[in-house]
């Protein structure tokens, strides 16, 4: 069974491989641009769930919590970047709210 996200990406591929059968040069540009919709669909119905709501710092001690063993700051960098693939913020913001997560909740 092929997941929707996969169905999306195909549909983008199809999109893609008709475009370059055009010679008209708007009819390209509208396929691209449905292609790029299709990947963008893609992207979302691969972000799990959590994405769709804001990360608590709850949460974000969380990941912490659950990182593989390590160091302070292996387990940080793992942490930090789950909360970026999951909320969408960069791995280096991701870092520092768990930083000041993790000071509010008195584990430094």
């Amino acid at each position: 069974m092929t997941s929707r996200a996969e169905e999306y990406r195909r549909r983008a591929q199809q999109c893609l491989e008709v475009m370059r059968t055009f010679g008209d040069r708007g009819a390209r540009v509208v396929l691209s641009h449905m292609a790029q919709a299709w990947l963008r669909l893609a992207e979302q119905a691969d972000a799990p769930l959590s994405m769709h709501r804001p990360m608590t710092e709850h949460d974000m001690i969380r990941w912490f919590r659950e990182a593989p063993m390590g160091s302070r700051q292996q387990r940080m960098l793992w942490a930090a970047h789950k909360i970026a693939r999951l909320t969408g913020a960069t791995e280096g913001g991701a870092y520092q709210m768990l930083e000041r997560s993790l000071e509010r909740a008195g584990l430094t």
